[in-house]
């Protein structure tokens, strides 16, 4: 009998409508349950919700006063009394009866809010029939409340909520009098992304639920059994690796998700292939594809999900651009060609394109690239309604870049939206894998396209769209943008006047800039809303009252540690008021929620190079290039503090990177810091000799000089280094290059044509000269070649005779004919310096 229940429960897991019992089922099912047990599996939750055994655990018309506490435990108590059972058996039918009420009641409001198919029945009529609107309303205030977690309150007009509440009141409050099964924490964990979904923040109370329950049923009896299949393994990992992703846990996240993959038996690479992708192009050129394999030991397995023909899938809108093909046009389509996919086998490519556009969100257009190659992958086999919707609407959010592309992206999201007044497809088909593809309730994919329509600057349009959405913040952006602040004051109060809320008060506050009204949120919420103290927070920090802010960041914080955003802005003012510890504090938790914000990582580094904890900050921004590559500034402030603190190989790597970047990058001092290092062998921070590393510093200065020729003091600091080496190791090629480059730093000291024009400029280059000279010699001295020697000695002779000139024409007096003090004794050395060479060239 459990067996048998446990399939039935399986069934139900994986929402595969096709599978029913027949009457052959009686001997094991009683009749009563039979039909109740075939209209959840069948997907039919309304007609679940409408059986006697259902009101047997539902109805609460015993109560007088419909308080929150006694709703919940009069719900409690029913479920006691319906289990209270003699026969064993019995007792394990009515725990699945329980948890199919539980599902039904989740997957109902699912239905009403994310797939468009609004049921007739109301939750109120089911739970209190013959009630009063007073209790009507009592109970839409009970549903509101309960769903309220950590201060936040849900989306206001979110349609049936009760539903929601009494799901999770059946599977948090009452899952410990369902032991036989198996499956409730797997259920619970779908109520809670639901859930977080109706709430403007991250909630660390259901965050902690999550992982609870992810844990559950990872180490369940019944996923050790071996008796799941491998697409319900898959949807839980993919279920899983989107709550987790969700809140910030990326590295879980990829574990999930890699083991979905292992799961799908398919190897998934990111390829070239050569093809077209205007419609004028003429030639093939590499086109990013994604190629996709499935090994020979996993086989495909039978799709338990109805497939749904194209008409009743959402519409892929064409591009119709005059130059840009709708689809890559490859020249061998065998090459591209995709391996038959299930829905589930979509939905884990989906989820893998996620987490690594999350991931990678600081890396350019390369990852637009490469996500739109995953996206283009599912898109090509279309068969399930969540699966397609989500790739649609992920292309939409993210394919804006051209006025072509934003006019598609505009187009494909009426159609998204529209198709949720079509009832051309069930409820129960349009459902499947919404919960392993994380797909959003259907107002905020009516949201993006307000935000769309924002950036395209339709914002009265938009307006429109936030006003019906009673999105209250968007409305007040786009009065503003549009000059109205007055009328989106005038709608925050006109909402207030119907019924006070702490978010709402928030909204006037915002629209206002009184914090009278955030204060007033804060009393209304009894000290539980976060929002209300950010909003205090940033309401100082527009009125430059930095420190008067930071009690607020860190109450706000203390109520809600998972607001990246808020962490940054708190360390940023930490930062400018001098209270570094904190600021690296607030950094450090942006960068364990978001690994990859590189701006956090930037920012952490500079709070601890001001608290002179360059070794610290070393290690942090060795992490922040990591996310954001080609941040040539990123790169500079990791140079500067390699050089500080002595890593020097590691400060020869970042100059090399910043010329890539940038074609050319001079840093004299920088540079002068490696030079002397590499000649003096000074010890880099894990005590080697810098001494090492020459042949790494000639080649970066190589680099550096093929882009940069005119500089004096590179081409000085490059001789110096081409000779830093011992005599006995100096080559014959290594002396005469050192010559060539200290000739070329005497040729571009002088380039500057006014450099006569100002007397402490002509000394210092006199004094510059002096010097490369004095080098100059020490390298003649080595040189075997004496032909070559007598040219190289004519070269600088002639320039430094040159330079005199320059001088002596004019601050020569031709009276007394004297040079100017300043310069006597410069002069002097550098006539002995000229006599010196014309010695070395006979």
């Amino acid at each position: 009998m459990n067996k048998y229940l446990e399939l039935i429960e399986l069934s139900l897991i994986e929402g595969a409508t096709k599978i029913v019992l027949n009457e052959d089922d009686e001997r094991v099912v009683e009749k009563q349950y039979l039909d109740f047990i075939n209209a959840a599996l069948s997907g039919q939750s309304e007609l679940v919700l409408r059986d006697c055994l259902a009101h047997q655990t539902l109805r609460i018309n015993a109560i007088d006063e419909l308080t929150s506490e006694k709703i919940v435990q009069s719900l409690e108590e029913n479920v006691r009394q319906f289990l209270m059972c003699s026969r064993e058996d019995e007792n394990s039918l009515r725990q699945l009866v329980v948890l199919i009420v539980a599902v039904s009641c989740l997957q109902l409001f699912v239905q009403n809010n994310w797939v468009g198919s609004t049921a007739e029945l109301d939750a109120i009529s089911l739970l209190c029939p013959n009630c009063s609107s007073l209790q009507e309303e009592r109970l839409l205030e009970f549903a509101s409340d309960f769903l309220s977690v950590d201060g936040e309150p849900i989306y206001p007009i979110c349609n049936s909520p009760l539903f929601l509440a009494v799901s999770r009141i059946l599977f948090s409050n009452c899952g410990q009098y369902l032991p036989r099964c198996k499956t409730t924490d797997f259920w619970s964990l779908r109520c809670c992304q639901i859930h977080q979904m109706l709430l403007n923040e991250r909630s660390p109370s259901l965050k902690s639920t999550v992982l609870e329950l992810i844990a559950s049923v990872s180490g369940s009896e019944l996923f050790g059994s071996g008796q799941i299949s491998r697409q319900t393994m898959m949807q839980f990992h993919l279920e899983a690796g989107h709550h987790l992703y969700f809140y910030y846990e990326d590295v879980k996240a990829r574990e999930h998700f890699d083991i979905a993959k292992k799961l799908s038996g398919l190897n998934i690479e990111l390829r070239g292939a050569l093809g077209k992708r205007t419609k004028f192009q003429e030639k093939d050129i590499s086109q990013l594809v994604l190629h996709v394999e499935r090994s020979a030991e996993t086989p495909l397995e039978v799709e338990k999900h109805t497939a749904l023909g194209i008409s009743s899938l959402p519409k892929n809108v064409a591009l119709n651009d005059e130059q840009i093909l709708d689809d890559i046009q490859f020249k061998d389509q065998d090459s591209v060609n995709i391996v038959q996919m299930t829905a589930t086998d979509q939905a884990m490519i989906l989820g893998l394109c996620a987490l690594y556009r999350k991931t990678h969100e600081g890396q350019g257009k390369i990852v637009q690239e490469e996500s739109l190659a995953f996206i283009n992958c599912v898109l090509r086999q279309p068969c399930n309604w969540c699966v397609q919707t989500k790739a649609l609407l992920m292309r939409a959010k993210w394919e804006t870049e051209t006025s072509r592309q934003m006019q598609r992206s505009l187009s494909q999201l009426e159609e998204l939206v529209s198709q949720f007044n079509r009832l051309d497809v069930s409820g129960c088909l349009r459902m499947q894998l919404v919960y392993s593809v994380a797909l959003p309730p259907k107002w905020l994919t009516e949201r993006h396209l307000g935000n769309i329509l924002m950036e395209a600057g339709a914002t009265a349009s938009a307006l429109e769209i936030y006003l019906r959405l009673q999105m209250w913040e968007d409305v007040i952006k786009c009065n503003i943008i549009l000059g109205h602040r007055n009328e989106a004051e005038k709608l925050i109060r006109k909402q207030i006047g119907l019924k006070e809320t702490p978010e709402l008060l928030c909204y006037l506050g915002d629209v206002t800039d009184n914090p009278e009204h955030y204060l007033r949120a804060w009393d209304l919420s009894n000290g539980r809303s976060s929002r209300a103290q950010r909003s205090l927070a940033h309401l100082c920090v527009r009125n430059h009252e930095l420190e008067k802010s930071l009690p607020y960041f860190e109450k706000s914080l203390e109520l809600n540690p998972l607001q990246v955003g808020v962490w940054f802005t708190y360390g940023c003012t930490s930062l400018s008021c001098g209270h570094f510890g904190n600021a690296a504090k607030a950094f450090r938790r942006c960068v364990n929620l978001n690994n990859d914000n590189f701006e956090a990582w930037n920012n952490l580094a500079t709070a601890y190079i001001r608290a002179n904890d360059k070794p610290r900050a070393f290690l942090t921004l060795r992490e922040a290039i990591r996310c954001d590559f080609e941040n040539w500034r990123m790169w500079e402030n990791y140079l500067l503090v390699c050089v500080d603190v002595g890593e020097f190989e590691e400060a020869i790597h970042a100059y090399q990177r910043l010329v890539d970047i940038k074609q050319k990058h001079i840093d004299v001092q920088v540079l002068t810091i490696l030079v002397r290092a590499v000649k003096d062998g000074l010890e880099d921070a894990s005590g080697q000799p810098a001494s090492r590393l020459r042949p790494k510093a000639l080649q970066l200065f190589s680099k550096i000089t093929s882009t940069m020729v005119n500089d004096p003091d590179v081409w000085h600091l490059y001789a110096q280094l081409t000779i830093s080496a011992a005599s006995s190791e100096m080559s014959q090629t290594d002396v005469k290059n050192a010559l060539k480059h200290l000739l070329n730093s005497y040729r571009f000291y002088t380039m500057d044509g006014h450099w006569d024009s100002d007397v402490d400029r002509c000394r210092s280059i006199c004094e510059r000269f002096i010097q490369l000279s004095q080098e100059y010699e020490e390298c003649l001295e080595r040189l075997d070649d004496k032909v070559q020697k007598g040219q190289m000695a004519t070269s600088a002779r002639l320039t430094i005779k040159s330079l005199i000139m320059r001088i002596e024409k004019n601050y020569l007096d031709p009276v007394t004919n004297e040079l100017r003090i300043e310069l006597i004794d410069p002069v002097k050395i550098l006539e002995k310096s000229i006599l010196t060479f014309l010695e070395m060239s006979r």
